[in-house]
């Protein structure tokens, strides 16, 4: 579905997450989604970083109406 990645201060890719739907056919309900994959080279809090980038792009804009 999407990927994120994170950064460092010089615009060094240091880690890299991909998002898409889920393996389990029991969860695929066209809601949900599951962090297939992560990646990096260490950098410190990286995953969690990745973790938090792929739940604020992947949930529902609160439009307000």
């Amino acid at each position: 579905m999407f990927a994120v990645g994170a950064a460092d201060e010089e615009g060094t890719l240091r880690a890299v997450a991909i998002v898409g739907r889920p393996v389990a056919r029991h969860l695929d309900d066209c809601t949900t989604l599951e962090v297939a994959r992560t990646a990096s080279d260490g950098a410190r809090n990286a995953n969690s970083l990745l973790y938090g980038a792929a739940w604020r792009a992947a949930k529902p804009s609160d439009t307000g109406g």
